[in-house]
C-alpha cells in the first residue's frame, strides 16, 4: 500500500469517527432519561411567607441542550409542590412539558406574592402561559391556570392584570374565591375610557 493511500484511509476513518460522534451526540447522548428537576422560591399571602420546593420527574427522554422532550406528545411530568415546614402538598401532571422556571409575581389585588411556573416550551416567550402557584387566604397552597397573550401591569400599580378580550375586562386573582375576577373601575384607574 502506498503511503499516500494510507493517509487518505486514515483521514477518511478519522472523518467517519468524528461524524459518528457528532451524530450520536445529536440523536442519542444528549437525551437524559429519567429526568428530574428541583426549583426553590418563596411567596407570601400578605401576612405569611412560605418557602416552596417544586420537584419534577419524568421518564420521557429530555434534550438537555435544547430543554425539550424528545417526543412532546408522549411526555408526562409528575410535579410535586411542597410548602417547607408544613404538610401542605400539591401534586399534578404536566403533559408535553416540564417547568423550567418559577418566577415571583403579583396578580392579586391584596398584593400577595405568587409564583408563576414557566413551561420549558414557553421559555423566552412573553409572560402569559403557565400555572400560577399561590397561598389562599387560609395559607394553603393552591394552583390556577393562566393562558393569555394580554398580561401586564397596565395601570402601573405593581399588580399584573390578565386582560380578557371576550369580556373586555382586566382580571386579578381573588385568592379567597380561588378564581380570576374582574378588576372594578379598571378603565378609570388605567386612565382609559370605555
Amino acid at each position: 500500500m502506498k503511503k499516500s493511500n494510507l493517509k487518505v484511509y486514515i483521514y477518511s476513518f478519522a472523518a467517519v469517527i468524528v461524524l459518528g460522534v457528532m451524530l450520536m451526540r445529536e440523536f442519542v447522548w444528549r437525551f437524559q432519561s429519567p429526568f428530574s428537576l428541583r426549583l426553590n422560591s418563596t411567596m407570601t399571602n400578605g401576612r405569611d411567607t412560605a418557602s416552596i420546593v417544586l420537584d419534577e420527574y419524568t421518564e420521557t427522554p429530555v434534550d438537555t441542550v435544547r430543554s425539550e422532550f424528545r417526543n412532546p406528545r408522549k411526555g408526562v411530568t409528575s410535579v410535586t409542590v411542597v410548602q417547607v415546614g408544613k404538610p401542605d402538598t400539591l401534586q399534578f401532571l404536566a403533559h408535553g412539558h416540564y417547568y423550567s422556571g418559577m418566577v415571583p409575581i403579583t396578580f392579586s389585588s391584596d398584593r400577595a406574592r405568587e409564583l408563576i411556573l414557566i413551561p420549558n416550551t414557553e421559555q423566552g416567550l412573553a409572560l402569559g402561559v403557565g400555572e400560577l402557584l399561590y397561598l389562599d387566604t387560609a395559607g394553603k397552597l393552591s394552583v390556577i391556570h393562566i393562558q393569555s397573550p394580554n398580561v401586564g401591569d397596565i395601570d402601573s400599580d405593581g399588580v399584573f392584570e390578565v386582560f380578557d378580550a371576550r369580556a373586555g375586562a382586566a382580571l386579578h386573582l381573588d385568592r379567597g374565591a380561588k378564581k380570576w375576577v374582574v378588576v372594578p373601575d379598571f378603565n378609570r384607574k388605567a386612565g382609559t375610557s370605555k
